[in-house]
């Protein structure tokens, strides 16, 4: 039990860097919408990640007041940071994250809210998007087994991730933190790491309509040198993220069937994302053999290396069951 209750049902947080314009436009539209107008129990927090472009659109949103509550950094934090800080600024019984460039379907938020005071105890809540997570089927899967197997590392994009803040409290953001900073994986998905460890304990629901409204990717994400696609979705990058994931599956207290579930799911998880930008590599000039081979023999290396004691006393087994799965998914 938390010592005291959030004051508020929903907190709807939206982490942005150098997109005042977006998302004072977001603000704007939440405002102006008549299931949150006149309630003081749903709060919108930003927090501007040291931004240097597009500041006016924050300095707006800095002087709106209540029910937006603004955080500014002098420096950036990077995504992780800005992530970490909106959740904890949520005071709030549940958080919902959106990306500043999306925006939000007023009629499903009606219908959202009302789900949500009549369903206090979820843990996690995945709401649908235009692009994402429809077609799922609605409804709760238990904790642990059948949470992870309807939704473990699928929930890359952030928009219409739902954190009951009864489970993701300040303690475990700082934990994470605490134990992952530097880690690839959690640089780029904090979300994941914080999800992963609550789907284990509490239950997961799908709230399969189509809340979040996607909005058009700026294409301001760095790319990665070698090839035309973001440095995060690059093959190299893939596979340190997944050794980042090995070392959560390690450290959660599961049984070993559990940590074997998330293991194989992590490698299978991991050679899609890479296979989604062959046509990239082929594109450049790469011979995707050749990225194969090489995107293979990582992932076997970071398994064989992954201090999961079920796993390391079984190695040859996986690394076969691995090897095959690379074999299929990335010819």
């Amino acid at each position: 039990m938390r010592p005291e209750p959030y004051s508020k049902l929903l907190s709807i947080c939206i982490p942005s860097y150098n997109r005042g314009h977006r998302a004072i436009e977001l603000v704007r539209q939440i405002l102006s919408m008549d299931c949150v107008s006149g309630r003081n129990d749903i709060e919108i927090i930003v927090s501007d990640n040291g931004s240097t472009e597009h500041t006016d659109g924050y300095d707006e949103i800095a002087g709106i007041g209540a029910p937006v509550v603004f955080n500014r950094f002098d420096e950036n934090k990077d995504y992780y940071g800005n992530y970490n800080k909106v959740v904890k600024m949520s005071d709030a019984h549940y958080c919902l994250l959106i990306s500043d460039e999306d925006g939000i379907d007023e009629a499903v938020l009606t219908e959202f809210i009302a789900f949500l005071e009549k369903n206090p105890d979820a843990g996690l809540i995945r709401t649908g998007t235009s692009s994402h997570y429809t077609g799922i089927g609605g409804g709760l899967r238990t904790a642990g087994e059948e949470a992870l197997k309807s939704f473990y590392l699928s929930g890359n994009y952030i928009s219409g991730s739902v954190y009951n803040r009864d489970h993701v409290r300040d303690e475990l953001i700082d934990g994470l933190l605490a134990r992952y900073d530097g880690d690839e994986g959690y640089f780029y998905y904090p979300h994941l790491f914080v999800e992963a460890y609550v789907m284990n304990l509490a239950d997961f629901y799908f709230f399969e309509e189509c809340l979040i409204l996607e909005g058009k990717d700026e294409g301001d994400m760095p790319k990665a040198e070698s090839v035309s696609v973001p440095v995060f979705a690059s093959w190299e990058s893939r596979v340190r993220q997944l050794a980042g994931y090995f070392k959560l599956i390690r450290d959660l207290g599961i049984d070993d069937g559990r940590k074997q579930l998330m293991f194989m799911m992590a490698v299978c998880k991991t050679i899609s994302l890479i296979a989604l930008v062959k046509e990239q590599y082929v594109l450049t000039g790469a011979e995707w053999s050749e990225v194969f081979v090489a995107a293979g023999n990582a992932i076997l290396d970071a398994a064989a290396s992954c201090g999961i004691k079920v796993i390391n006393d079984n190695m040859e087994a996986y690394l076969q069951v691995c090897a095959d799965f690379i074999r299929k998914d990335m010819a």
